[in-house]
């Protein structure tokens, strides 16, 4: 089952400026963009809820007149979590 991810787009400062949600197929849309540089992540907060990495960002750069941007793809992974209360190191992956 493919999961609705949170992409988030980030401006220079650090700050998200806006998200979408993806299908489940993983296309999303953001409209209403202003032109610019900026960077596009999975959510931190839902990777981490759902024990998943994402690969990174990516940068895109919005021109001022965008017909539509294509081919940013994430690739998402489960997280390896320790289990703390066993005696020794164990890494699971859910």
């Amino acid at each position: 089952m493919a999961l609705a991810m949170l992409v988030e787009f980030v401006n220079d400062r650090g700050e998200s400026i806006g998200s979408t949600r993806s299908s489940s197929d993983g296309f999303y849309v953001m409209p209403g963009v202003k032109p610019g540089k900026y960077r596009l992540r999975i959510s931190p907060a839902q990777a981490q809820n759902l024990a998943l990495t994402a690969d990174g960002e990516a940068t895109v750069i919005m021109p001022a007149d965008p017909d539509f941007i294509s081919g940013i793809d994430f690739t998402l992974r489960k997280r390896a979590i320790k289990i703390p209360f066993l005696p020794y190191d164990v890494s699971v992956f859910l």
